[in-house]
C-alpha cells in the first residue's frame, strides 16, 4: 500500500451508473501519510483523479490520464486519501445510514457538478429530464440553489438529461437560450440524429458532464445535512448476491437508486 492509501471497509456501493465505483464506508487500514483517516467515515467518489496533470488542473477529472481503476463489488477497497470525503460532524447528517451515502459519490454528485458548471442559480429555470436517482436529485438540488423546475423549457431555461436515454426527450426540448445538461452514463446508446440547425437557430449552449468533481462533495453533504437534499426516499438497500439483477431493473425503470450492501 502507497504512503498516501487507504483501506476502506465498504458500507454501500451504489449500483448506479459504475457498480464499481459509488462507494461509502469507513477507513481501516492507512498509510504512513494518511493516518489521519483512520476510523473516519467516508464517501469514496466515483472519479479519483492525479489531482496534478493538465486535465485536473482544469476541472476535468475524468479525463485524467491516471485515473484510478475501481475493485469493483469487494468488502474493502484500497483507494488514495486526496479525494475522499471526511462525512463526520458536521457533515454528518441526522437520521441517515452510512451505506446510503454511497448515493452522493456519483447519483447526487454528477448532477450538482452539472449543473454547477451551467451556473444555475436563483431566479433560474430548470427541466430535469429522467426518471432515475440522478433525475431526482438534479431537481432538488436546482431547487436547493434557489431555481424553479419546471416540466416544459422556455427560452432561457437550463435542461438536465439524467443519462444517455433521455439525450432525445432533451435535445426536442430546444427553446430560444437554452443551455443543454448532457449527463453521462450506461448503458451507452448510438449516437443521436441530431438537428443542429435548430440548436444554432436557438443559440443553444450544449454542455456535456461525465461524471462529478470530488471537490464538490463537501458541498453536496451539507445540502443533505441542512435537509436540503433527502436520501431516504431516493435509496434502497441490497444483498450484494442480488446486485447484478437489482442494477438492470434500475437502468431498465429508473427508481430509487439500489445499493448494495456487503455480507
Amino acid at each position: 500500500m502507497n504512503p498516501a492509501d487507504v483501506v476502506v471497509a465498504v458500507a454501500g456501493a451504489a449500483l448506479g451508473v459504475d457498480v464499481q465505483a459509488e462507494v461509502a464506508g469507513t477507513v481501516v487500514e492507512a498509510g504512513e501519510a494518511a493516518k489521519e483517516w483512520l476510523g473516519r467515515r467516508v464517501v469514496v467518489p466515483r472519479i479519483l483523479s492525479c489531482g496534478d496533470c493538465a486535465a485536473c488542473r482544469r476541472g476535468r477529472v475524468a479525463h485524467c490520464p491516471a485515473r484510478a481503476t475501481r475493485a469493483g463489488l469487494a468488502e474493502r477497497e484500497t483507494v488514495g486519501a486526496r479525494w475522499l470525503a471526511n462525512v463526520e460532524p458536521p457533515l454528518w447528517p441526522d437520521g441517515v445510514e452510512l451505506w446510503q451515502l454511497a448515493a452522493l459519490a456519483d447519483a447526487a454528485l454528477a448532477p450538482y457538478t452539472a449543473l454547477s458548471r451551467a451556473g444555475v442559480g436563483p431566479g433560474d429555470r430548470v427541466v430535469v429530464v429522467g426518471r432515475d436517482a440522478r433525475a431526482r436529485f438534479a431537481a432538488a438540488i436546482a431547487i436547493a440553489k434557489g431555481a424553479t423546475v419546471e416540466e416544459d423549457a422556455s427560452a432561457g431555461a437550463i435542461v438536465l438529461a439524467a443519462g444517455p436515454a433521455d439525450y432525445a426527450r432533451a435535445l426536442s426540448l430546444v427553446a430560444p437560450g437554452v443551455t443543454l445538461v448532457l449527463l453521462d452514463g450506461a448503458p451507452a446508446l448510438p449516437p443521436l440524429a441530431t438537428d443542429w440547425s435548430a440548436l444554432v437557430a436557438a443559440e443553444a449552449h450544449v454542455l456535456g458532464a461525465v461524471g462529478g468533481h470530488p471537490d464538490l462533495l463537501p458541498e453536496l453533504c451539507a445540502l443533505v445535512v441542512r435537509g436540503q437534499l433527502r436520501l431516504g426516499d431516493q435509496v434502497r438497500r441490497v444483498a450484494l448476491a442480488d446486485a447484478e439483477q437489482a442494477h438492470a431493473a434500475y437502468l431498465a425503470d429508473g427508481g430509487a437508486l439500489p445499493i448494495a450492501i456487503p455480507a
